[in-house]
């Protein structure tokens, strides 16, 4: 009984894990023109309104929206001039659900880019309690 109980456990957390693996990472490293990031951040979008508790659709979607926002900020992408700002509500998101190191620094970042940067501080400072013990030896 105990062995069942234990194999119903685990399937019960691969699946939301499973879920989470459907939505890829966001390619940060392509140049997008408007329609091209309309396509590409479509699947993002589509994940984080089907279900609205995965962390990692809204992480994702956060980091597309980041991507834009930094190139318009080079003037690179003058039709991205709400992505800062989408950036920020998708990664808000995405801590509010797990606040993963990564999700924390990248919403940092998406602070920054949006020129919040007292916000950006408070998300930064929270960081190092984060961090796990180092080992004494």
């Amino acid at each position: 009984m105990r062995i069942l109980a234990c194999v119903i456990v685990l399937v019960g957390l691969a699946v939301p894990a499973a879920s989470a693996q459907a939505v890829r990472p966001f390619n940060t490293m392509q140049f997008y023109t408007e329609a091209e990031f309309r396509a590409a951040v479509a699947p993002y979008a589509a994940a984080a309104s089907a279900n609205a508790n995965d962390p990692v659709a809204h992480y994702w979607l956060g980091m597309a929206y980041l991507h834009v926002a930094r190139q318009y900020k080079a003037g690179l992408s003058p039709w991205a001039s709400g992505a800062a700002a989408q950036a920020v509500q998708s990664l808000e998101r995405s801590v509010s659900l797990r606040p993963t190191l990564a999700a924390m620094v990248a919403l940092w970042d998406a602070y920054v880019t949006a020129g919040q940067l007292e916000k950006g501080l408070a998300v930064i400072s929270r960081l190092p309690g984060m961090a796990p013990p180092l080992p004494l030896r």
